[in-house]
């Protein structure tokens, strides 16, 4: 073989060379990325109404008379039930007839007054009977405004025999009958608003921390009775309440509802679905995957290099793309066609 030949070849050798490199720098590539996710987690929550009442007397006294009973709707001011108020009745009238007799009183110790200090301008009696007429005065009209306070007091009492309605709303559960005894601080019914309501759901700590607060939350209605199957509300406010359980390590969140909503009732539990940030996730587009029976693989691509076949193990399909759990690193790039890619490799390998 002469020099000629040698070189002949070699120059033939350099140009497929060349010429394969070319193939492989114009295979169509993607790059294996990173993505993080938003997904969600789903807890459950407990609706109450924002204005509810738990109702009590404010006096003692047998009830007389309950004009409402659960479920009924009442309207703000409404009479609930009724005590006897037949003591409270016999005190108003005894204060009223001690703040006749003390307004009496106050009358004549004015005109002792009055009179005592145009004689005293005459200089027919002293400085002395002057004053005393006016202590009397003085006294009489501090005995006016206590009768006076304690008459208003007996009627304010006398007002707490009629118990109502706090504002409109349904009545949603009655603990009092006619002839039992009422006592100050017990209740006898709950009253709530149906046009407001809330929910509160308790979060995990860790679920916290990856909650998206740039998207909304959502409550699932879908179980309850006479709401659309497929009704999902998304809460007009979102707040965390600042209190941590220090043994469940949990937080609980306030999650306002739109007014307007049917059949809702307080107690009931929905379902909370809260966006939270899961864990990062290698993509690479679906169709650079190449599947050999078990084996699925990708060809990845270097800078002046072979398409190099490197095997994957896949996860989840998400749309056009697919996750990978191991065997590629973000950033680097992979063929989009396989079968060209293999042809680049195959071609790269005969010129060696």
């Amino acid at each position: 073989m002469n020099i000629t030949s040698v070189t002949r070849s070699s120059l033939a050798a350099l140009l497929l060379l060349v010429t394969a490199n070319s193939f492989a720098e114009s295979l169509a590539r993607a790059e294996v990325i990173r993505s993080e996710a938003v997904g969600t987690v789903t807890v459950d929550g407990k609706v109450e109404a924002e204005r509810q009442a738990i109702i009590a007397t404010q006096t003692a006294g047998r009830i007389l008379e309950r004009l409402v009973d659960a479920g009924d709707r009442v309207s703000k001011g409404q009479l609930l039930l009724r005590i006897d108020d037949r003591e409270t009745r016999q005190q108003e009238t005894a204060y009223v007839a001690q703040l006749a007799a003390a307004e009496a009183q106050l009358a004549q110790a004015k005109l002792d007054r009055d009179r005592n200090a145009a004689m005293l301008q005459k200089k027919l009696i002293g400085q002395a009977a002057y004053d005393q007429s006016e202590t009397i005065y003085r006294a009489a009209l501090a005995e006016v405004n206590a009768q006076r306070a304690s008459t208003e007091l007996s009627q304010t009492q006398r007002s707490f025999t009629k118990v109502v309605s706090p504002y409109d709303g349904l009545v949603a559960a009655v603990s009092a009958n006619v002839g039992d005894l009422a006592m100050p601080g017990k209740p006898v019914m709950t009253v709530f608003d149906p046009t407001a309501f809330r929910v509160f759901a308790n979060l995990s700590v860790s679920v916290l921390s990856r909650w998206q607060r740039e998207v909304p939350m959502k409550v699932n209605l879908a179980h309850i009775t006479g709401v659309d199957t497929a009704q999902e509300v998304m809460p007009t406010q979102v707040v965390v309440l600042p209190q941590t359980d220090p043994v469940a390590q949990q937080v609980t969140v306030r999650l306002d509802l739109p007014a307007g909503l049917p059949n809702l009732l307080p107690g009931t539990f929905v379902k909370v679905q809260v966006p939270v940030l899961s864990d990062a996730r290698l993509l690479v587009p679906a169709k650079a995957v190449l599947r050999r029976g078990e084996m699925t693989a990708v060809y990845v691509l270097r800078d002046n290099l072979a398409p190099q076949l490197r095997q994957i193990r896949l996860g989840k399909v998400l749309g056009e793309q697919v996750e990978v759990l191991a065997g590629v690193e973000a950033g680097e790039q992979v063929a989009l066609d396989p079968i060209a890619a293999a042809t680049v490799r195959v071609n790269s390998a005969e010129q060696k």
